[in-house]
C-alpha cells in the first residue's frame, strides 16, 4: 500500500492543479493556455502513446480523411477532461487486477 501512495505522489501530474486555489489561477487562463499546459507539457507522452485511441473521424466534414482536432471544441474539452482525471498507477508484473 505503502508503494503505491508513494508512486502516485511522486508521479501525479495534475497534482499543481488540484487544489482550489490552483484551479482558480487556472481557469483564469484562456483554452489556448490551458491546451498547451497539457500537451506540451504535462501529457506530451500519454497522448503521442495513445494518439491512435483518441485519432476520431470526424465523419460531419466531407472529407474523406478528417479527423478531430484541438481546433474543435468538444473534441478538445473531451480530452482536457480526460487529461484532468488522469491518476497515476504502478500495478507489479503478474498481479491481478480484477477477478470475478
Amino acid at each position: 500500500m505503502e508503494n503505491y501512495f508513494n508512486y502516485r505522489w511522486m508521479h501525479d501530474l495534475n497534482a499543481a492543479i488540484r487544489e482550489e486555489a490552483d484551479l482558480v489561477v487556472f481557469s483564469q487562463l484562456n483554452q489556448d493556455a490551458q491546451v498547451i499546459l497539457y500537451t506540451t507539457f504535462l501529457f506530451p507522452k500519454f497522448l503521442r502513446k495513445f494518439s491512435r485511441t483518441f485519432q476520431i473521424a470526424n465523419t460531419k466534414n466531407g472529407n474523406k480523411n478528417s479527423y478531430y482536432s484541438f481546433y474543435d471544441q468538444v473534441y478538445r474539452e473531451f480530452l482536457m477532461e480526460i487529461m484532468q482525471n488522469l491518476e497515476p498507477i504502478q500495478i507489479e508484473k503478474n498481479s491481478v487486477i480484477f477477478a470475478e
